[in-house]
């Protein structure tokens, strides 16, 4: 028995699993694996030592220089702003000035335009009186006249407006068709000897032939106070001056206009104007 179980404790141990060997590669990997956890000790108790001097200065101008770049940017930022703001102001204001010069442009135009319609209208209405005077033309006036002026102008219509047609000679013989009156003034119609016709203010034609130089001009005396001395042969025209009672005039023309008869004279002076025939008694 003794034997046998001999035999069996050698049977078991032959079979029981063995244990490898481990090699010396593998033991320095587990030593390298446990070498960080020993090293770590150290790394740590670096950290946590005190910051020297000169590290404490380097800290704080690192934080000072990041403060003054923090504060750079937003001066840069506050300074693009305020330009972005003036540009914007400036190009509204810029705008504004456009909007303002159209607007007085355009006020400009409507008043121009207002103006040119207004001197249309009026020229239109001066025409449509120039067209109504000769329509009314007084035939009363009629006879021989001469004109008495240089270079007088014969227009296509009564009035200062009328379009220049022609230039009488002075001392020419012309027919009187008629009177009428435009621009407060007095215009004769005539006729002149090549059969044409038009206007002549009534101030450069003196009715008559005007035959002889004038010597055989009559003369007429004033026989009122204060009697007008008119610019043409109406109670409307304008008044030039005053005769005295008595005063001694030249009579160069006789006109009959609105049933009054009135006589264009020449004072002592030279002056020409017209008076009513009855505050003046023919020589």
């Amino acid at each position: 028995m003794a034997k046998e179980a001999e035999a069996a404790g050698k049977t078991a141990a032959a079979v029981k699993p063995a244990v490898p060997e481990t090699k010396p590669e593998a033991k320095k990997a587990e030593a390298s694996q446990e070498a960080p956890q020993e090293t770590a000790k150290p790394a740590e108790q670096k950290a946590a030592r005190p910051m020297t001097v000169k590290e404490k200065v380097a800290a704080i101008q690192a934080q000072e220089a990041k403060e003054e770049a923090a504060r750079e940017e937003a001066r840069m930022k506050e300074l693009v702003a305020i330009k972005e703001a003036a540009e914007k102001r400036a190009a509204e204001e810029k705008a504004r000035r456009e909007a303002e010069e159209r607007a007085a442009e355009e006020a400009r135009r409507q008043v121009e335009a207002a103006a040119e319609a207004e001197r249309q209208a009026e020229a239109e209405r001066q025409a449509e009186a120039a067209r109504a005077a000769a329509a009314a033309l007084d035939t009363d006036v009629s006879g021989a006249g001469v004109i008495t002026g240089t270079d007088v102008r014969m227009r296509d219509g009564a009035g200062l407006d009328s379009s220049v047609i022609g230039v009488f000679g002075q001392g020419e013989s012309v027919q009187v068709l008629g009177s009428t009156r435009a621009d407060g003034m007095t215009w004769y119609k005539v006729s002149r000897s090549d059969g044409s016709t038009g206007y002549v203010a009534a101030d450069y034609c003196s009715m008559g032939s005007g035959d002889g130089d004038g010597s055989s001009a009559s003369t007429g005396t004033i026989t009122g106070t204060d009697v007008r001395m008119r610019a043409s042969y109406s109670t409307d025209s304008a008044v030039l001056g005053y005769f005295d009672n008595g005063e001694t005039v030249t009579i160069l023309d006789d006109v009959t206009s609105d049933g009054q008869r009135w006589l264009k004279v020449q004072r002592s002076d030279g002056s020409v104007g017209w008076v009513s025939a009855d505050f003046c008694a023919q020589n």
